[in-house]
């Protein structure tokens, strides 16, 4: 058996009670007191009469050893957290935060630490990280997680993440109505956001005037080969108020057009959210550059549908993600 060496200063404290040590055979000297307040699994085992009783126990230097399987890396961030000392920045090392959360578990944390938590959040944001679904898997194994698990389901709608690429190692502390919330909300999401990009939905709080190539029938009646469809929508006018001499705007219902090229990039954005469910789908610029391109070929489709379209654009990404966020999560 190889000579145990010892751990940094942090874990050199003269006032040590008990020896924690690695299974490549590395000495932490930690305080029995902290381990039993963070884990349940050290509370029962140190409370064993056989800890630190007879002379069947390792001892070194004269304090109780307790030999784990971890290698002394791991346990040098899983006793860190014992301290009030700065704690690695582990969102961009996957493996060593994959391998302490993992054993937090296995020694059944009491609670995941504020730091614990933030950089799993880091790493679910980060774009060559293991992505929302792994972080939230692993988030549904402790409730002192629960907080994240919003967080990360948000995340998700970015890149719909297919949980068939995730360790199956994790799925262990995972339940089905936790798997059910999540693939729930993703589902909900998508439908508002998919009926925020309607015709008709976008008509009840757009102005018609502020649609790209349609107008209300009572200014014009132009024909133009671009029609598909009449919309019900409305325009603001101004009237008499209640106190004299006051106006006040009100909505008044007209009927306008829906063109085909703004239908077909309605069209397309809801495609879109098979996989970005997000206002960013509205303003991907090849979309936006395609349906100005057709309003540009129409002989009667003026020019300034550009900067309507532009303005319009704007509007309705911003519409999107209201509606998205307005969508609760239903967490186990």
């Amino acid at each position: 058996m190889s000579t145990p060496r010892s751990a940094d200063e942090l874990f050199t404290n003269m006032d040590a009670d008990i020896i924690v040590r690695s299974s490549d055979t590395v000495d932490f000297k930690v305080h029995k007191v902290l381990l039993t307040k963070l884990f349940h699994s050290f509370q029962d085992m140190l409370g064993a009469p056989m800890v630190g009783a007879g002379n069947a126990q390792t001892t070194h230097e004269g304090l109780p050893v307790v030999p784990l399987t971890e290698t002394s890396e791991v346990l040098e961030h899983l006793l860190r957290l014992l301290y009030p000392v700065p704690f690695p920045d582990l969102s961009g090392n996957w493996d060593a935060l994959l391998s302490l959360c993992v054993a937090m578990d296995k020694y059944s944390a009491k609670f995941y630490p504020l730091a614990i938590a933030h950089a799993l959040l880091q790493a679910a944001k980060s774009p060559g990280g293991p992505g929302p679904g792994s972080v939230y898997v692993l988030a549904c194994r402790h409730p002192s997680l629960n907080d994240l698990l919003l967080d990360v389901a948000k995340l998700s709608l970015r890149h719909t993440p297919s949980l068939d690429v995730v360790p199956k190692e994790l799925f262990s502390g995972m339940s089905a109505i936790q798997y059910h919330a999540l693939i729930d909300y993703q589902n909900r999401c998508r439908k508002a956001a998919e009926d925020a990009t309607l015709p008709n939905t976008i008509v009840e709080w757009l102005p018609l005037e502020d649609l790209p190539g349609s107008y209300p029938l009572s200014q014009s009646t132009r024909p133009c080969p671009c029609y598909k469809s009449r919309l019900i929508g409305f325009e603001w006018d101004v009237g008499p108020a209640q106190g004299e001499n006051d106006v006040e705007e009100y909505r008044m219902e007209c009927s306008g057009h829906l063109m085909g090229w703004l239908s077909n990039y309605l069209d397309g954005i809801r495609s879109g959210f098979k996989t970005d469910i997000s206002g960013s789908v509205v303003s991907r610029s090849d979309s936006v550059a395609a349906a100005i391109t057709e309003a540009l070929k129409c002989p009667t489709c003026s020019k300034s549908e550009v900067t309507r379209m532009v303005s319009f654009v704007e509007k309705l990404a911003e519409r999107v993600d209201e509606q998205i966020d307005a969508v609760p999560f239903h967490d186990a």
